[in-house]
């Protein structure tokens, strides 16, 4: 015990490849017990019994392999020691003296096995509650990284991702999918007119639509400004075509004069196009946003697919 409480209190078991010192606790421990068993026959059953008790470390064993080997060759040791002094062992328990020593051992190996299994379980317990904390903590991280604060909607770290899975999923079973950006019209006169409290609001309520809009298989984000990137997965540009006209009419229904301002009226541009096979995703993204250039320099308020 004073060899094991050294090596954690000093660090050295951290310099070890198994920091739990699994085997330097049954090499101790084994040893001195065996070497008590050879050399005073006499206490034999104190020996086996603090065998026993030392068996409760074997929860420190970095793998199951390592346990079972141990206790083998300790048990195959205890054989050979049993061989060699079994004639001069003695119970100590044929007399009252000898009867509570018995007793004494016993109760003392249960306390010790009673206390570590105690003790290490609580470890276990704060373990898996710093564990639960932390996993939750890295969830929030996570939805830190990946999501728009303001609008709900992924960032574009999270679109990007989402549209990297879809091109490796076409890859693979040539699915169909598209994608589409989308932009905000006269955003920059929104936020010069009702500050930028107002375009706040704005990029919410559009944020909030498109979440409504789209399919738990898809993914919208935020991409930058008031530029917004639909992927659409398993999905033809007709399809696509489909939804985006529905919401470029929902952005114009809004009531935007009950939600920011009386005298407000928001509309969006489309441009959406399809994947083609061994295209990056800069280049896909560069051939819908030129569709939706297209259409702003149509006049504004349109779906235009390439």
């Amino acid at each position: 015990m004073a060899f094991i409480t050294w090596a954690y209190a000093s660090g050295w078991s951290q310099t070890q490849s198994d920091p739990g010192l699994f085997f330097w606790h049954q090499l101790v421990s084994v040893t001195g017990v065996l070497g008590l068993l050879v050399a005073a026959p006499q206490v034999a059953f104190q020996a086996l019994v603090m065998l026993l008790v030392f068996s409760t470390d074997g929860f420190l064993a970095p793998r199951r392999t390592s346990f079972w080997m141990t206790w083998s060759c300790t048990l195959i040791a205890i054989a050979l020691a049993v061989y060699w002094v079994g004639p001069q062992m003695r119970m100590t328990t044929d007399t009252l003296i000898g009867q509570f020593l018995t007793v004494g051992v016993m109760l003392g190996a249960v306390v010790r096995c009673s206390v570590l299994v105690t003790y290490f379980r609580g470890m276990q317990y704060r373990l898996s509650a710093s564990n639960e904390k932390l996993a939750i903590a890295l969830k929030q991280i996570e939805n830190l990284v990946r999501n728009d604060d303001l609008t709900g909607l992924e960032n574009r770290r999270g679109v990007m991702d989402r549209l990297q899975q879809c091109i490796h999923a076409a890859q693979r079973r040539d699915a169909p999918f598209c994608i589409a950006m989308l932009d905000i019209d006269f955003f920059k006169q929104v936020n010069d007119r009702y500050g930028h409290e107002g375009g706040d609001q704005v990029l919410r309520a559009f944020g909030q639509l498109l979440s409504s809009q789209i399919r738990a298989a898809d993914c919208a984000g935020r991409y930058g400004g008031e530029e917004f990137l639909l992927v659409l997965c398993d999905t033809q540009l007709a399809q696509a075509g489909v939804l985006l006209e529905r919401i470029r009419e929902s952005t114009e229904a809004l009531p935007w004069t009950q939600l920011v301002h009386k005298d407000l009226r928001v509309t969006c541009t489309l441009g959406a196009t399809q994947y083609r096979q061994g295209e990056t995703a800069e280049a896909l993204i560069s051939r819908a946003d030129a569709a939706m250039y297209r259409g702003k320099a149509a006049g504004r308020n349109r779906v235009v697919l390439a």
